[in-house]
């Protein structure tokens, strides 16, 4: 997201981060990366999406009937970049965008930097303690690099480590080290 950001910054017109204040009913254009999507079907039958769009700054949650929906099919994906035209609604302390346009970003190599390996540890419940968090944190904070890191509590609640949080997968420790810890089941690059 970051190498695109610059090539999209004229398509763009609000940052995720200044939604909330944004004026119920506006019609705006952002990017972001798509995050925990939702296929379902309407009531008739035609298809819709939920999932969140996230950017360097904030979050927010799209709702996306057919039309929005026909353009992208299956490119829609989870962790894929997207632009997104969409009428702002904020009701009830919360923001939500509707889509009536959606646009997958394919980033190419002019665009977007050389992608690190991805992280994920998944925390076993007797490690969301203290003690085991403190452990994992230690373990981490002793393999720098530029591996982005993800953490899975329980369930399907996933929270992405800040970038001075990221790791050398490139060599074994990092992920012996986890692997000996928590678990071979709990740890994945």
């Amino acid at each position: 997201l970051r190498g695109l950001h610059e090539a999209l910054a004229a398509r763009v017109d609000c940052p995720l981060a200044d939604l909330a204040d944004a004026e119920d009913g506006r019609t705006c254009t952002v990017v972001g990366v798509v995050a925990g999507l939702q296929r379902k079907r309407t009531r008739k039958g035609d298809p819709m999406a939920t999932f969140g769009l996230e950017d360097m700054g904030g979050s927010v949650e799209v709702m996306a009937f057919a039309k929005a929906l026909a353009g992208v099919g299956a490119d829609l994906a989870n962790d894929s970049v997207a632009l997104v035209r969409a009428r702002v609604e904020n009701r009830d302390e919360s923001t939500k965008l509707f889509a009536f346009e959606l646009e997958v970003i394919e980033a190419s190599a002019e665009t977007a930097p050389a992608a690190e390996p991805l992280l994920r540890v998944r925390l076993p419940p007797e490690h969301l303690n203290g003690e085991g968090i403190a452990r994992v944190k230690r373990i981490i904070e002793a393999h720098p690099g530029p591996s982005p890191v993800e953490i899975q509590l329980g369930g399907q609640q996933a929270l992405r480590l800040p970038e001075g949080y990221g790791v050398d997968c490139t060599t074994n420790g990092v992920l012996a080290e986890l692997r000996v810890d928590l678990g071979a089941e709990a740890v994945f690059a």
